[in-house]
């Protein structure tokens, strides 16, 4: 491509998506796959395979992709699911990089068209399922349907835009994510009645929420927006635009629009925008003397979507940007807390012991560590029903696969991101769990809110959402 990435599919051995001394995480990625799927092609049960589909890439000096830690997460599921004992089929995985903003992830006029290509591949590697997406995007929602329509059944995570699972949404597509609506919600009721913006805002008039949002991104940070909006009962909300693709923007001059309204306010910022823009948002932020508060205080930042370098390092983000006091929205507590029988606890053992490096264990992990398990649980149902005495490889399609998540589905299936039930009339969790968090410099977690069917309680004693 003109950006100097490669998209396409691999299972980490026929080629490589990753550019060395640029896209080094994705290709130990592409290791760990390869060896993964040698263990399950060889080890004698029957197997079939599950795409990770999603943007692995970026531009030279772009943040890294959220998708990298998605991956890892559904690495350590395979894992997981490899390592079980009895009948269980083997996962072996393959990788399919759509490019930055997921360009080249369906049909289109730039070149490739990867979901065409995991849908040519569907015979010959025995697909079952695609996983990942991760993002919500005109591009992405595309591509899910050129996969829906060739029949092949999907399960994204961290992908939260409303348009992705409204009427229009492709009919094979699930995900193991919320909305923005119920995030939002959630969101609004910590932003106006939590103790830890309220130490942070000084309006006698409400807590003044000054939200960063594109315009243009219809599907994620507008609908975020609009929703926030709608529920926000805590004071103002002022908008301030602030565009993925710049245009033209400065953003120096974003920044010191934010920071006259935080003074003119004494409010706190509503992050809504794209995970990949905070960076170069925060160092701007942080440089502008705007930002420095007569109390002293830092200013209060809250985000759904946060950039992957700060969940991985969070020391160094709160290090450089002293001015400014991030709290978030996870989708799992990712706390890194073990504690027995907790199904968060078991992903964070499993991630560990497969990822050495210190890579953090948080939420996109772990969505789409679930999103994998309910793929394969999904699947060894469809295998028990078709297999024989005669025949224990028990041939089955794809649509096999989705007509069994569709009925009678998955039902409180106990996941590292909480309880979990999707089927035909969810085609996203209900009441999911949903958390607020903050980290500190030691990459230690506190947890400030949590709400739905969390992980480590029974059906009937999750926190209802506000």
């Amino acid at each position: 491509m003109s950006s100097g990435e490669i998209v396409g599919v691999t299972d980490g051995r026929e080629c490589h998506l990753g550019v060395p001394g640029r896209d080094n995480e994705l290709l130990a990625l592409e290791a760990v796959a390869a060896e993964q799927n040698r263990d399950a092609v060889t080890s004698g049960r029957p197997y079939r395979t599950v795409v990770f589909f999603a943007p692995l890439t970026a531009e030279p000096g772009d943040s890294t992709p959220v998708s990298i830690q998605s991956l890892r997460g559904t690495l350590a599921a395979q894992n997981q699911v490899n390592s079980r004992e009895g009948d269980i089929v083997q996962i072996r995985l393959l990788i399919a990089n759509a490019g930055k903003y997921f360009a080249y992830g369906s049909q289109n006029g730039q070149g490739p068209d990867v979901a065409r290509e995991i849908i040519e591949r569907k015979d010959r590697d025995r697909i079952a399922a695609v996983v990942g997406i991760t993002q919500s995007r005109p591009s992405s929602f595309a591509a899910v349907g050129e996969i829906s329509a060739a029949s092949i059944p999907v399960i994204g995570n961290s992908v939260t835009g409303s348009r992705m699972v409204d009427e229009r949404a492709p009919s094979y597509y699930f995900q193991v994510s919320p909305s923005n609506d119920r995030i939002a919600e959630v969101m609004a009721e910590f932003a106006a009645y939590s103790e830890q913006i309220g130490e942070l805002t000084t309006s006698k008039d409400g807590r003044t929420a000054v939200v960063v949002y594109d315009p243009d991104d219809e599907f994620f940070s507008s609908d975020l927006q609009r929703k926030f909006t709608e529920h926000y009962k805590g004071g103002k909300v002022v908008n301030v635009p602030y565009y993925e693709n710049r245009n033209g923007q400065i953003v120096s001059e974003v920044a010191r629009d934010i920071c006259a309204e935080i003074r003119a306010s004494g409010g706190y910022i509503l992050y809504a925008g794209r995970s990949g823009e905070m960076p170069e948002l925060f160092d701007a932020l942080q440089a502008s003397a705007d930002c420095r508060k007569a109390d002293g205080k830092p200013v209060a930042v809250f985000s759904e979507s946060t950039a992957a370098t700060y969940m991985q390092d969070p020391g160094d983000m709160l290090q450089k940007h002293s001015v400014l006091k991030p709290y978030y929205v996870m989708l799992n507590n990712s706390t890194g807390t073990v504690s027995p029988d907790s199904p968060y606890s078991e992903f964070t053992v499993r991630f560990r012991s497969v990822f050495k490096d210190g890579s953090v264990p948080e939420g996109n992990a772990a969505g789409a560590y679930d999103a994998l398990r309910v793929a394969s649980e999904v699947i060894n149902s469809v295998y028990a029903q078709y297999k024989t005495p005669q025949n224990s490889s028990a041939p089955f399609q794809p649509t096999d696969v989705y007509a069994r998540l569709s009925n009678p589905g998955v039902q409180n299936f106990s996941g590292a991101s909480g309880l979990l039930s999707l089927d035909s009339r969810h085609k996203y969790p209900p009441n999911k769990a949903v958390y607020v968090l903050e980290s500190h410099t030691d990459k230690s977690v506190t947890t400030w809110m949590a709400c739905g069917l969390l992980p480590d309680q029974p059906p009937d004693r999750g926190f209802p959402a506000p």
